[in-house]
């Protein structure tokens, strides 16, 4: 993907026979884009075949683009650029195993933090500005976490660095297993997560925080520090005006909170 909201991730094309790939706001799709209401339900399916690929419009409202001509069946070849819905567009390669897997390791290396292999802050700004975006438009809520290791300091003059990145990668595991698929953990700063949760209550907002907050003693098994994390919470749409900039409002509304606890 080069446009969209998973920008620079990768999306192997399954066979014909394989169910192909399905594009399209449909929860069965296999890429699904929920955030760009142009795109239908099921919008189009890829499927690899001896050439490359074939990209076939499954009846979209809107239509699918292939290098700037709607298709309704095409052949792609390496190169060429597959446009859906208005923001959505891919670029089709075809890569041996050798390629695939630098090209991952780069994607990896610019969109995650490696320590804790959880999203890092430059691509979680992007996406939060993503979500709010989409919430406004949809008049849906939405809800950041911000979390930060009170014990970060203490496992870090114990034990170094090294093993406090590691308590962090540990909480960043035990909760992305216990989030939703939609919901994104990143890392914040040093020692400080954060987690994007879309379409959810300030009710439930809070429960999930409180949740994640319980599970932070998991993280610190086997090590002589105990672990304790504080988290604020806070939700789009705002009760008063939100100020000149929706992204910065929601970090310093959930910074606000953390400090109250």
């Amino acid at each position: 993907m080069i446009a969209g909201p998973f920008l620079g991730e990768l999306f192997r094309v399954p066979s014909e026979s394989e169910g192909g790939l399905v594009l399209g706001r449909d929860p069965t799709a296999g890429v699904r884009l929920v955030d760009d209401t142009s795109v239908s339900r099921r919008h189009a399916v890829v499927t690899a075949d001896g050439v490359g690929a074939r990209i076939r419009d499954l009846g979209s409202q809107n239509g699918t683009f292939v290098d700037g001509m709607r298709v309704g069946e095409a052949q792609l070849l390496d190169g060429q650029k597959v446009r859906v819905g208005q923001s959505v567009v891919f670029k089709f390669e075809r890569w041996d195993d050798v390629e695939e897997k630098a090209q991952r390791h780069l994607v990896e290396s610019a969109l995650r933090d490696p320590p804790t292999r959880a999203f890092n802050r430059r691509y979680g700004l992007s996406r939060l500005d993503a979500e709010l975006h989409f919430a406004e438009r949809h008049r849906q809520p939405i809800s950041l976490i911000l979390a930060e290791l009170e014990s970060w300091k203490a496992l870090v003059d114990r034990h170094g660095k090294q093993l406090g990145d590691e308590v962090l990668r540990r909480l960043v595991e035990l909760w992305s297993t216990s989030l939703r698929a939609e919901d994104v953990v990143i890392r914040w700063g040093a020692h400080e997560l954060a987690v994007i949760l879309r379409g959810i209550s300030p009710d439930d907002a809070a429960k999930t925080a409180s949740r994640l907050s319980q599970k932070a003693h998991q993280a610190a098994t086997g090590l002589d520090v105990p672990v304790t994390v504080k988290l604020g919470v806070a939700t789009y749409p705002f009760a008063d005006a939100p100020g000149d900039h929706l992204v910065d409002s929601l970090i310093k509304r959930a910074e606000q909170s953390r400090e109250r606890r």
